[in-house]
C-alpha cells in the first residue's frame, strides 16, 4: 500500500486524473514568439498539449446550460395599420366617412388598379376588411357604431407567432482555483515565481512599443516609436473566420476529471495572491534563487472563444472527447488494484 499512497493529500489529488482539472495549451512561447507546441499531444484532442500549464482540485460538479432564444410574437402588419387609426376613435364620424370614401374610391377604380392592389395579400385583406366595415357601419339595422371597433384590437390569424433565433451553450464552472508551492522536478528546485511565470503569458499578452516589425524608414520609425504601442493577445490567440467547432489558434482546453473536456477556451481574468511568508531552498548549494514565496493562491476564470454546436456539446458532456483518457485511467486503476491484491496476499 505504501507504494501507491504517499506524500501530501493535496498533491495526490492534483496527480489523480479523477479528482483534478487541468488546463492544456494550444501553443507555447519560444524565444518571445508563439509557436505550436512541440511536446506530446493530448491523446483525444491532439491540437492541445498533453502537459498542462496548471492543475486544480475539482470542487464543483460539471455544469452545462443550453439557452434557446425565441422572439416575441411576430409582426402583424394589418393589426399595426389598424392600431395606427385607433386614435381616431374620438372622431368616429370622420373616420366613418374616411372608410366610406376609401371603399368608394376602391370600387370606382379601374380593373388594372384593383388587380395591382389585389396582388398584395396585405392590401387585399385590408380592402376586404374596409368593405365589410363600411357595409356594417352604413347598415341602419346593424346598430353598431364605428367607435366600438376603434376601441378594439384587431387580431389577424396567422400573423402572431414566435420564431426561433438560435441556441447558446454555457458552462457554469469555468473557474480554476489552486495553490502553488515550491516544488522539485527531479533535482531541480522550482520556485513559486517560476511556476507563475509559466502561466502569465496565457493571462496577459506582451506590450510592445513602436512599429514592431512594420517596414518603415528611419524617420517614420521614430514617429511611430514615440506615439503608438501594441498589446498582443495572451496565448498567441488568433481568431478564425470559422468560429463554430473549429479549434482556434492560441486557445486552451480544460479537462474536468477524466470524463469531460472543453476546447476553445481563453482566460478572461486571473488573480494571483502571493504569501507574505518566504521559504528558502532546502539545499543552498543548488543554483538559482534561494528565497521564494511560500505559496501563491491562483484563481483563473475561463470563457469560450467560439460557439459550440450540438455535435461539440455532445462530445464534451458524453465523454466522446475523453475516450482514450478514460481507457488510460481505467487501465491504471486495474494495475493499482492488482498491486493492492498482491500486497494483501503477501
Amino acid at each position: 500500500m505504501s507504494k501507491i499512497i504517499s506524500g501530501w493529500y493535496y498533491d495526490l489529488q492534483l496527480k489523480n486524473r479523477l479528482t483534478c482539472a487541468t488546463l492544456h495549451p494550444y501553443s507555447e512561447l519560444v524565444n518571445g514568439k508563439w509557436e505550436k507546441f512541440k511536446g506530446k499531444a493530448d491523446d483525444d484532442i491532439p491540437e492541445y498539449r498533453e502537459k498542462p500549464i496548471c492543475r486544480a482540485i475539482i470542487s464543483e460538479d460539471f455544469n452545462v446550460s443550453v439557452a434557446n432564444t425565441w422572439s416575441d410574437f411576430g409582426g402583424d402588419m394589418i393589426g399595426q395599420m389598424w392600431e395606427s387609426i385607433k386614435p381616431l376613435a374620438p372622431y368616429a364620424s370622420a373616420a366613418k366617412e374616411m372608410i366610406r370614401s376609401a371603399v368608394e374610391e376602391y370600387d370606382s377604380a379601374d380593373e388594372a388598379t384593383k388587380n395591382k392592389i389585389n396582388e398584395s395579400t396585405v392590401s387585399r385583406t385590408l380592402a376586404n376588411v374596409m368593405k365589410a366595415m363600411n357595409k356594417t357601419f352604413n347598415d341602419k339595422d346593424s346598430g353598431l357604431d364605428i367607435t366600438d371597433y376603434l376601441n378594439r384590437a384587431l387580431v389577424v390569424q396567422g400573423t402572431r407567432f414566435s420564431y426561433y433565433s438560435g441556441s447558446g451553450t454555457s458552462f457554469g464552472n469555468l473557474m480554476m482555483k489552486f495553490t502553488l508551492f515550491p516544488t522539485f522536478n527531479g533535482k531541480e528546485y522550482i520556485t513559486v515565481d517560476k511556476q507563475v511565470e509559466d502561466i502569465l503569458p496565457y493571462c496577459i499578452g506582451e506590450y510592445v512599443t513602436g512599429a514592431d516589425g512594420l517596414k518603415t524608414d528611419g524617420e517614420t520609425q521614430k514617429i511611430i516609436d514615440g506615439m503608438v504601442a501594441w498589446q498582443k493577445p495572451p496565448g498567441g490567440f488568433r481568431a478564425n473566420v470559422k468560429n463554430v467547432d473549429i479549434i482556434q489558434e492560441g486557445t486552451l482546453m480544460l479537462r474536468f476529471g477524466a470524463y469531460y473536456a472543453i476546447t476553445n477556451l481563453v482566460i478572461e481574468n486571473a488573480n494571483f495572491n502571493f504569501s507574505k511568508q518566504l521559504t528558502k531552498k532546502p539545499d543552498p548549494t543548488l543554483s538559482g534563487e534561494i528565497l521564494s514565496p511560500l505559496y501563491c493562491d491562483v484563481t483563473i476564470q475561463l470563457r469560450p472563444a467560439t460557439k459550440y454546436s450540438d455535435k461539440s456539446l455532445k462530445k464534451f458532456i458524453l465523454s466522446r472527447a475523453s475516450t482514450k483518457t478514460i481507457t488510460k485511467v481505467q487501465n491504471e486503476m486495474k494495475r493499482n488494484l492488482g498491486k493492492i491484491v498482491i500486497d494483501v496476499n503477501v
